[in-house]
């Protein structure tokens, strides 16, 4: 899978080579992993168009297959973006389509070439009410019940603790996330929000021109997107490798440099990701002291590469959250905050009436979940 990605991303050709590996592979296994780390359209490219003879029918079967599906999904979702994003224009609402058809397109260069599931959509926080107005009217409806009646501070509130909020269209198939910031934690990723909304750089999707990120914004929010979640997706870093790419080598530097102290690290420690798995040239030609930054990350980069090694997705969660974005920054801070916030009322709590309910129902929810995670006894349903 890793010899595909690096075709992919390197644009040499690995095909002599993947012979041998070929030969001795567990193809159940391999299916699996590909399919865990959303990089269908990456092996498909690399495997079936130069060695079908090699591999077994039902594995080709199975990737043709998974790859059909994926580019006839893609297209329904650029559709339904198409037509929300016009609704929106309507409402003089202006959102930015992030991520999924957006990469797709300014990265790989066709909607079947990467794999997403959702949409995403950034929009300035006053245009959450009328956004999803618009998204109620088409048929979404909320994933989670405290945002159909919040307004005035409760919303406030709202606005300020979560950075997202999810709909799901009519048949659950898939969800709308509605961004008003990139990370719920101001200070650990700090890009300018607003000036997204000012940028030059746009991107055609199927006729419709929408704004997109620069690549000194995507860089970091990249790095930062697939640090945030432990690398434990390998599509996540390949999206971050293809922006790298578009800055020369002489820039780093200069963009390590622009950037905020925990938002360069993350950047350096995505690199390390890279060149650890000979996804890019050696980091010393470019990036200065190289060897400190090593040692800085060493920790976190291990971390990552443990979990994107793991079977489980979720390899990397509860204190190990807290544990790697210490490392990442470089302040113990985001560990204690990553503890504090798990005692937080989460979006669904925020049903309950009142200041102080929305806390006990997260408290009583975390001491029942403590008291069958010790007396060994498993979760009732819906818990």
């Amino acid at each position: 899978m890793l010899d595909c990605v690096r075709e992919h991303i390197t644009g040499s050709s690995c095909a002599r080579g993947r012979q041998n590996l070929i030969s001795g592979i567990d193809w159940g296994c391999f299916l699996k992993l590909v399919q865990r780390h959303r990089v269908v359209p990456h092996v498909c490219a690399a495997l079936i168009n130069s060695s079908p003879s090699d591999m077994p029918n039902s594995v080709v079967k199975r990737l043709s297959k998974l790859q059909l599906t994926i580019a006839r999904k893609n297209m329904r979702l650029v559709g339904e973006l198409r037509q929300i994003l016009s609704d929106l224009g309507e409402q003089d609402v202006q959102a930015i389509p992030f991520k999924g058809p957006i990469l797709a397109i300014d990265l790989y260069g066709g909607l079947h070439r990467r794999q997403f599931i959702d949409l995403d959509l950034l929009i300035r926080p006053e245009d959450l009410a009328p956004t999803l107005a618009v998204l109620q009217r088409r048929g979404y409806t909320h994933a989670n019940r405290a945002v159909e009646n919040l307004s005035g501070d409760r919303l406030k509130q709202f606005l300020k603790r979560f950075k997202s909020h999810t709909v799901l269209d009519s048949k659950s198939t898939y969800s709308i996330d509605v961004h008003w910031r990139l990370s719920e934690d101001a200070t650990l990723f700090a890009i300018p929000y607003d000036e997204l909304f000012t940028t030059d750089s746009h991107c055609d999707i199927g006729g419709t021109i929408v704004p997109t990120m620069s690549t000194e914004q995507a860089v970091p929010y990249h790095a930062f997107h697939a640090c945030k979640h432990g690398c434990t997706r390998l599509s996540w870093l390949c999206d971050f490798a293809h922006y790298a790419k578009r800055i020369p080598d002489d820039g780093w530097n200069q963009l390590l440099d622009s950037q905020p102290r925990q938002t360069a690290r993350m950047v350096v420690a995505a690199m390390m990701m890279l060149e650890n798995l000979s996804l890019t040239d050696s980091l010393d030609d470019r990036i200065d002291g190289m060897d400190g930054w090593r040692r800085k990350l060493g920790h976190a980069t291990a971390m990552m590469m443990r979990a994107l090694c793991s079977d489980n997705e979720r390899a990397i969660n509860g204190t190990n959250v807290g544990l790697l974005r210490w490392k990442l920054s470089g302040n113990p801070r985001y560990f204690v905050d990553g503890l504090f916030r798990a005692v937080l009322p989460k979006q669904d709590d925020l049903v309950e009436a009142g200041l102080l309910k929305p806390h006990f129902s997260r408290w009583n929810y975390l001491i029942k979940r403590g008291a069958k995670v010790i007396t060994g006894r498993p979760p009732e349903s819906g818990q």
